[in-house]
């Protein structure tokens, strides 16, 4: 049985450089006929995926060698240099391209740089638009699962949500220490010092996470109530960095600590009052979503602060008797799946010049401004119109 490992082995590792190949050429072909850069820039491209054919082939050579490049994890594979190169030089043109690509398959004037029954064959007949979506969504129940708000508001959230609350477990349990409780800050920072390899991949995905929230909400919001997201970023990057113990830092732990749960309980009362006042004006809902808040709150200041009340351990691993842990866990869901739901159709509200914050009129306008693309007139409640 043991002599059929390295067949095995030279087997997957054939599947490996194949499908690579296949991913570098068609991450070409993309750049190329759908991006159209610069033929300067195509040119480029040409030149570093032969360099880096040749170069990956002469390294796979016995008794070839390129000289070594002194740096770290490199050594003497330069084709590795190419290759992280062009990923660059893919990226920087899918980013600088979009915006020119859109705007002219919005106007009709895009089409494949392909000979035209090639083109025609790949892309269909022209003209070529970008997907069309109702208020909503998507257009097909399939694709919403790729849809822009999807990536944004369930799967970068949610999965950075678990991934770093399984780091943390994790961490824990390799290292002999105390099984902490799971609260949302736990997933920002461990409990415990923990290895560089793992901190940096944490605050990395927790920084893509806050800013990607960020950047999307002000997409829907009008410029008056841009300060809503700009107000949940910051609070959530102070939540984070004063729960950062990994070095000694320049404000005393005390200090550090105080600053963590007083931003932690601003961040999660204001993530209620955004779902509530901006996507979702919805008098039931908002009663529940309160109602969590203020239980959360209650919970964790008797627990934290008063010897009075005792909680039952719920044999929960990593909330024992925390409680207040659930209700800020739904709090944080509920928020990304209310977004999710509601942001075509607010979206297409605002464009119309019919959303409204869901507050009083006098301080609807000191918050969001008397901006009429934002909002009109009055409902009967007394609160301003939403569409």
């Amino acid at each position: 049985m043991n002599t059929q490992w390295p067949v095995a082995e030279k087997l997957l590792f054939g599947v490996h450089v194949f499908a690579g190949a296949v991913m570098i050429g068609v991450a070409f072909l993309e750049t190329v006929v759908v991006w159209r850069p610069h033929p300067t820039v195509t040119g480029l491209l040409v030149l570093g995926g032969v360099s880096f054919v040749g170069v990956f082939l002469v390294n796979r050579q016995p008794g070839w060698a390129l000289p070594d490049s002194g740096i770290p994890g490199i050594q003497n594979r330069w084709d590795i240099v190419v290759q992280w190169c062009l990923f660059a030089l893919y990226l920087f043109i899918n980013w600088y391209r979009y915006p020119k690509v859109e705007a002219e398959m919005l106007r009709g004037d895009w089409r494949p740089y392909l000979p035209t029954p090639l083109a025609n064959l790949l892309f269909g007949r022209p003209p070529w638009q970008p997907a069309k979506y109702d208020i909503e969504g998507s257009n097909s129940d399939l694709w919403v699962f790729f849809e822009e708000r999807t990536v944004r508001m369930i799967i970068c959230p949610l999965g950075t949500l678990f991934v770093t609350a399984a780091m943390t477990v994790l961490a824990v349990r390799e290292s002999g220490g105390e099984e902490q409780r799971l609260f949302l800050t736990n997933t920002m920072n461990s409990g415990e010092v923990e290895p560089w390899s793992v901190w940096v991949p944490r605050y990395f995905l927790w920084h893509v996470l806050i800013f990607s929230l960020a950047s999307f909400k002000r997409r829907a919001l009008p410029d008056r109530a841009s300060w809503v997201s700009d107000f949940t970023a910051s609070t959530l990057l102070i939540v984070l960095w004063s729960g950062y113990i990994q070095t000694t830092t320049p404000l005393p732990p005390r200090l550090m600590l105080t600053m963590h749960l007083f931003f932690g309980g601003v961040a999660l009362t204001f993530l209620v009052f955004e779902t509530v006042v901006v996507w979702w004006p919805n008098r039931a809902f908002a009663m529940v979503y309160v109602l969590l808040l203020a239980m959360s709150t209650v919970i964790f200041a008797l627990q934290e602060f008063s010897e009075m009340v005792t909680i039952p351990d719920m044999g929960i691993p990593w909330i024992g008797n925390r409680i207040e842990i659930l209700f800020q866990w739904a709090i944080a869901i509920m928020h990304c799946v209310v977004v999710w739901y509601r942001f075509p159709k607010v979206e297409v509200q605002m464009m119309n010049g019919v959303w409204g914050p869901y507050l009083p009129e006098p301080l609807a306008k000191l918050l969001f401004g008397n901006d009429s693309r934002s909002y009109k007139g009055l409902d009967n409640s007394g609160f301003l119109r939403v569409g």
